[in-house]
């Protein structure tokens, strides 16, 4: 019952058996998956996601061949498409001969809480990178160069691949109301549009 408030549950895999593993009524539960099916190893790798499966892989093998138990957050993906973040602890029994028979641990569900680590930690970045805007503007003296850097911070802070800033002015030619890109910033991988004609005295 405190294992259930607490949403843990258990994993075993018997090294003999080298297709189904066990897993308790209370991993089934969090993981999303039907409390009468049976679960073969490769079923429970394929509930992590790509990176996360990668990872769980690798703690496996060390904790059959070096004996190295361990203790991590993982992102699994439910059969609803939802990413969950769980705990996962893993141990090894071995033989007299020091060769690992079975492993087993514990699987916790931490969603709720990793999820506001990680919405506190967004806020906090949030902030640090207003208060670094805050004082690039307020200390420098050239505009243009102040707006590079700005759109910098702000670019890396919420991940998007492409800031730029247009100013609105008359057309050279028409005199009419029209726009230029004056400032961009990219990240690495993303080809510049700064030189594109294109974005240069657009008509409004």
């Amino acid at each position: 019952e405190t294992a259930k408030r607490a949403k843990v549950g258990s994993w075993e895999y018997n090294l003999d058996n080298n297709k189904e593993i066990y897993i308790s009524n209370i991993t089934k539960k969090i993981c999303v998956i039907d409390p009468k099916s049976k679960v073969t190893y490769q079923d429970f790798l394929n509930l992590f996601t790509e990176e996360s499966k990668n990872e769980i892989r690798k703690c496996f093998k060390r904790l059959i061949e070096l004996n190295e138990n361990f203790d991590k957050e993982f992102l699994i993906q439910t059969i609803n498409s939802k990413n969950k973040w769980i705990r996962c602890i893993g141990q090894s029994e071995r033989d007299s001969n020091d060769k690992c028979v079975k492993i087993s641990g514990s699987i916790q569900d931490i969603n709720k809480q990793k999820q506001n680590e990680i919405e506190i930690a967004k806020k906090n970045n949030y902030l640090s990178a207003l208060t670094d805007i805050i004082t690039e503007l307020l200390q420098s003296n050239n505009w243009y160069e102040s707006l590079n850097n700005v759109f910098k911070i702000a670019g890396k802070t919420i991940n998007v691949d492409r800031v730029y800033y247009f100013e609105i002015h008359n057309h050279p030619k028409t005199n009419a109301p029209s726009c230029s890109q004056k400032i961009e910033w990219t990240q690495d991988h993303i080809e510049p549009e700064i030189e594109n004609p294109m974005w240069q005295n657009v008509p409004l």
